[in-house]
């Protein structure tokens, strides 16, 4: 499922099911302290490979002269 997963193009439409569990061990890299474990992953709509206006670029900072 993560190789399928790991091919889905940035800004498709994903519907996933899964069920939230609490890690056995404390998760250190975020602020929750639950975990999402993927039973179904379903692409919607799949983008096109290469959009032509990324999300990291509209979401990265201007800086003015």
């Amino acid at each position: 499922m993560i190789k399928y997963i790991s091919g889905t193009p940035c800004e498709s439409i994903v519907d996933i099911v899964g069920k939230v569990t609490v890690p056995e061990t404390p998760i250190k890299g975020c602020t929750q302290k639950v975990e999402l474990q993927i039973i179904k992953y379903f692409v919607v709509n799949r983008s096109v490979n290469k959009l032509p206006i990324q999300l990291e670029d509209a979401s990265r900072k201007v800086v003015g002269n």
